[in-house]
């Protein structure tokens, strides 16, 4: 194998364009690139195109007439730059395919109707436990969400007391809430 100068010479035969000198250099190059890119990059593909980006970016520079010194040096450091880029590109989409491979629609729930309904259900049945006035604040309050002023009215106390009610009656809610859903593991354990 012949040993090319890559002088200025060289250079000034790549800006005018001659095609036995732009073959040579591609030639050349190619099987250079190819062989360093062999053991970093795992595709043919892949290691085509950083080949031919390469090549491209190169010959514009060439042609621009940016100066260059050592132009196996210059190609080496542009084919490093290529391929960090395509190594970026790559884990950017594959990021977004291996974190997130197949999202659930979220947009229709068919569920929740239920849920919803099971919730209520629940919830009406620990009311009626509670005594008539608690279950009153908590209906109106939380419900019907009828204004604190209002509810002062229809109970006939000030604010400041129904703050003291309210708190009661959260408590004795919460109370009944655990005791029925105790009352549920004890039934599910003694199913089992």
């Amino acid at each position: 194998m012949e040993q090319t100068s890559f002088n200025l010479d060289y250079l000034a035969r790549l800006r005018k364009q001659e095609p036995e000198t732009e073959r040579h250099f591609v030639t050349h190059f190619t099987s250079v690139l190819q062989s360093r890119l062999r053991f970093r990059i795992r595709t043919r593909q892949m290691i085509d195109d950083v080949c031919q980006e390469t090549l491209l970016r190169v010959i514009l520079h060439v042609r621009r007439g940016t100066e260059i010194e050592r132009l196996p040096a210059f190609v080496h450091a542009v084919s490093k730059n290529v391929l960090l880029e395509a190594f970026r590109g790559q884990r950017k989409h594959a990021t977004t395919e291996a974190e997130f491979p197949d999202l659930p629609d979220v947009r229709i729930d068919f569920d929740s109707s239920l849920v919803s309904e099971q919730r209520q259900t629940a919830v009406r049945q620990i009311l009626a436990e509670l005594p008539e006035k608690d279950r009153r604040i908590l209906q109106r309050l939380f419900l019907d969400e009828a204004d604190r002023e209002g509810l002062c009215a229809e109970l006939g106390v000030d604010g400041e007391y129904l703050r003291v009610l309210l708190h009661r009656a959260k408590i004795r809610f919460k109370s009944a809430v655990s005791r029925s859903r105790s009352a549920a593991v004890s039934f599910l354990s003694f199913l089992l």
